[in-house]
């Protein structure tokens, strides 16, 4: 007789942070560096294969550094480099590494002579499949067994590989590109047979100088539909996506009288499915013929308790003392990199706790200079059904876009957020792992026929003979029982501790 199921166990090491470092010489046809501005980094591409304990990570990177130039002119860079990291994980689990940009920073070591420093989280979302194979030995009378329904669920991850995506604008003649941004806004995930599809948005800004020298900003919405495909996917799973643009290219074409700003870019979607069931394993053996050793071992399935996403808005301001912006500047561009630093259930609410980090070029008689804050939030995802008290979540965060403007002595600021969090619960219990028949137990030569008999409470030595008509010496000897629970029979609290007895 033989039983085999399988089952999820949750094999994710959560989100790590790894630092990528690098020193870089500007080129001789760029001009040398005076101030910087602002450093903007691209996760351009992300591989990982499992080893033992942990999953490697990597990828290559693309810092945009924009700066000003010993005449007070805005300049640009672009510089490429890698990053290596590495997120703790199970034995055996099969996983998928998304990574996301947490902060960059630059430090000059020369007029052409740049450090950078980039950190970038890596988001893993890991399974481990069990499988429950019970051998029980064969001839061994009648058997019955003990089952436990645990919850479970099936994981599938979901990846495009390179999507393109092309957009045109119309600028200024004799405009000249310093810095372009693009981000994915999902707005509709559905799951189906064989996959999932999507419907969003990638939201481009760009900074640009015009022929006189004047710099403004291009935005613009590039629409995305596309499908994942899994044949594993069932039409009843719930899922979640989150995108990355990568190999961006942005270039001005002239035109007779016109210009036109040309993107030209890919697209990495990642998607998580999870679809809950539920596996039923034996635990336990009782009403046996002869006297077995039935080993255990230990058992945790995970199950998605919710997939949520929302799009928020996050607005305030912050003081300009202390900044190198003056109150009479304007604001030209705003970026913003999104951290969480807390997730909890509040009520009936699940509530995300984080800082958007807010980076703006800012532009008044004194010239450029760039303004960093922090601007924290709290947003709040609304339970669909009650959550369990052991749900973890895990919360991937995105600034989608940033609008910034000064108001006198403060910088005002307007932020859409994007979230994708995952709710899921563990539950720890023990499967029976293996049998032995023992036919040299003393009940086994004098009976041939043993009961294992299962403990309630108030269960007593003297209860458990006088229901099966044995006496408590026969019990306490078949079952190696201490002396002093014969002594005291009649006494329940002798028992704890104690599953089952041999009778």
């Amino acid at each position: 007789m033989n039983e085999s199921k399988q089952w999820e166990q949750d094999g994710r090491g959560g989100m790590s942070v790894t630092e990528a470092t690098g020193e870089y010489t500007l080129p001789d046809y760029l001009p040398e560096v005076k101030r910087i501005l602002r450093v903007d980094c691209q996760v351009l591409s992300c591989q990982s294969y499992a080893t033992e304990n942990e999953v490697e990570a990597g990828g290559a990177l693309r810092y945009s550094v924009l700066y000003t130039d010993k005449e007070g002119a805005l300049a640009s860079a672009s510089l490429d480099g890698t990053y290596v990291g590495r997120v703790p994980t199970q034995t055996g689990a099969k996983a998928t590494v998304i990574p996301a940009l947490e902060s960059a920073s630059c430090r000059p070591l020369g007029p052409r002579h740049l450090a950078m420093k980039a950190n970038i989280r890596l988001h893993q979302f890991a399974t481990v499949t069990r499988t429950a194979d019970t051998p029980i030995p064969e001839g061994c009378g009648e058997v019955e067994t003990l089952r436990k329904v645990f919850p479970t669920s099936h994981t599938c991850y979901l990846h495009t590989g390179d999507v393109p995506l092309t957009m045109e604008f119309r600028v200024e003649s004799g405009s000249r590109v310093m810095s372009a941004d693009a981000r994915f806004l999902p707005r509709e995930v559905g799951c189906e047979e064989g996959g999932m599809s999507v419907k969003g948005e990638v939201w481009i800004s760009c900074l640009l100088t015009n022929a006189q020298g004047i710099p403004y900003t291009v935005k613009g919405k590039i629409p995305v539909e596309e499908s994942l495909s899994d044949p594993d996917v069932g039409e009843g799973a719930q899922g979640v996506v989150t995108g990355t643009v990568r190999e961006m290219s942005v270039t001005v074409s002239e035109g007779e009288g016109d210009a036109s700003l040309l993107v030209d870019a890919f697209l990495d979607l990642w998607g998580v499915t999870g679809e809950n069931t539920e596996v039923s394993v034996i635990t336990d053996l009782y009403g046996m013929s002869y006297s077995m050793t039935a080993g255990t071992a230990p058992m945790t399935s995970r199950q998605y308790v919710g997939m949520y996403t929302g799009n928020f808005t996050v607005d305030g301001s912050h003081d300009t003392a202390g900044m190198e912006c003056r109150p009479d500047s304007r604001v030209l561009d705003a970026r913003g990199v999104a951290t969480v630093q807390d997730v909890r259930r509040t009520g009936e609410e699940i509530a995300v706790d984080g800082e958007v980090k807010v980076s703006c070029i800012t532009h008044g008689e004194e010239g450029y200079a760039p303004a960093n804050f922090v601007l924290p939030y709290r947003v709040r995802f609304a339970e669909r059904n009650p959550l369990p008290e052991d749900t973890v979540w895990q919360a991937l965060p995105e600034c989608i876009s940033c609008h910034a403007r000064m108001d006198g002595d403060r910088i005002a600021c307007e932020c859409e957020l994007m979230f994708t969090l995952i709710a899921s619960r563990q539950e720890t219990g023990h499967l029976l792992s293996d049998v032995t028949v023992d036919a040299d137990h003393p009940l086994t030569r004098e009976c041939g026929v043993v009961k294992a008999v299962y403990l309630t409470d108030g269960d007593s030595l003297w209860s458990i003979a006088k229901r099966y008509r044995v006496s408590v010496e026969e019990i306490a000897r078949g079952n190696s029982l201490p002396d002093e629970i014969l002594a005291h029979p009649d006494a329940p609290y002798l028992l704890d501790g104690i599953a089952r007895l041999v009778i």
